[in-house]
């Protein structure tokens, strides 16, 4: 088979319903045609170029306008004869009052609101833009007949699908931009997905992005957040273990005295050097510690005027080379800090002898420490809980 015809791509132009086009300055430019009944051809790839003149040539047959969600889709809009002349009809723009055609004068000098709305839905689905519709506007009802922006903004509501031209009573908002039914609708749509973005909604709804910002910020109050990271999961049953650790630790510290100089108190527990339950706890960790550590962005914040130059800073990695080191300390500060050699790793007889180290060193930061008691606090590493150990 000839390979030129195996990828072949025909289809009916009528039945066109979007493409996309490749993100600019990656590679090759291509074309993926989509169909009303859900067919996605194959890429298009344009080696040579030739990618702009094909969509130009296009544009003399369809009318095409870019996906306000997605600027590398392109939508292929359908006409409805029947519906915009309906919509010019009612107006009656045309007829005098025994229903006669009249000739239109080169300059409207009256005209309403939905007469201008009209001209502008007519104008659009003759597949003009927002700045030419504007200026037949200026040249048919004067210089101020209408703003930019406001042909812009009308022009999406009918692009939409909107096709109500008159103005919610009062103020100049479409009746269905922030119907009860649009919040009542919205609502449900986060509840049952509260990861949705806006555009989304918007879409699901038909009706525009900025019609649904203001309906979840301002109608519902809304606000989206991140979830907040923590350093682990914890299943009930680890909540429930770890709380009952902290009452049996609040318990012994509530009950906690001396009794005439002895080392006990009235449920049998240790007691720190001045009596409390609490100063007779030391807590003992491990962690790495590297050669070059960098400062926190937040570290590096400075006072500047509006007028000061920005600062830069550049991004520094933490360096490769590390060794371990171990501190234990109580109530009262540090006893002990100690460092592993470089290569050197740590384990049950190697704890055993920070342990040695850690009893010589309350001996002498803490005198009685010892004969009173103490309550060693670590985590559950395998060299921690060794029989040797």
């Amino acid at each position: 088979m000839d390979a030129r015809r195996k990828y072949n791509i025909s289809f009916d132009i009528l039945d066109l319903k979007s493409f996309k086009r490749s993100a600019p300055n990656h590679g090759w430019a291509y074309i993926i045609f989509i169909l009303k009944d859900g067919t996605t051809f194959p890429a298009l790839h344009f080696h040579n170029g030739g990618s702009k003149a094909l969509l130009k040539e296009l544009e003399n047959f369809i009318h095409i306008r870019r996906s306000p969600n997605d600027p590398r889709l392109f939508l292929v809009k359908d006409h409805d004869p029947e519906q915009l002349s309906q919509s010019i009809n009612e107006l009656s723009l045309f007829t005098d009052s025994s229903g006669a055609y009249v000739q239109m004068t080169a300059n409207l000098e009256t005209w309403s609101k939905k007469e201008i709305r009209a001209v502008i839905r007519f104008l659009n689905a003759k597949s003009l833009n927002t700045t030419e519709i504007h200026k037949e506007l200026q040249s048919a009802y004067g210089e101020h007949v209408i703003s930019l922006t406001q042909v812009y903004h009308w022009c999406n509501l009918f692009e939409a699908g909107h096709s109500d031209l008159t103005d919610r009573e009062g103020r100049g908002h479409l009746i269905t931009v922030t119907s009860e039914d649009n919040v009542k609708g919205v609502d449900e749509l986060i509840h049952q997905d509260r990861r949705l973005k806006l555009h989304e909604i918007a879409s699901s709804l038909e009706t525009l992005e900025t019609s649904a910002h203001r309906i979840v910020f301002d109608e519902l109050g809304y606000r989206k957040v991140s979830a907040r990271w923590v350093p682990k999961q914890l299943t009930d049953n680890h909540k429930e273990q770890r709380w009952d650790i902290c009452r049996e630790l609040l318990r012994r510290s509530k009950s906690s005295r001396r009794v005439h100089g002895h080392t006990a108190n009235a449920g049998g527990d240790f007691l720190g050097y001045d009596g409390t339950f609490l100063d007779s706890i030391i807590t003992g960790d491990e962690t790495w510690l590297h050669d070059c550590t960098p400062e926190i962005k937040q570290d590096s914040m400075t006072w500047k005027h509006p007028s000061s130059p920005v600062g830069k800073k550049f991004k520094v990695m933490r360096s490769a080379k590390k060794i371990m080191g171990t501190v234990f300390w109580d109530s009262r500060g540090v006893l002990l800090f100690e460092t592993l050699q470089p290569g050197e790793t740590i384990n049950a007889a190697r704890y055993c002898q920070t342990l040695d180290k850690l009893r010589e060193a309350i001996r002498r930061k803490r005198p009685g420490q010892l004969t009173n008691g103490v309550i060693l606090q670590h985590d559950n590493a395998t060299l921690h809980t060794a029989r040797v150990t």
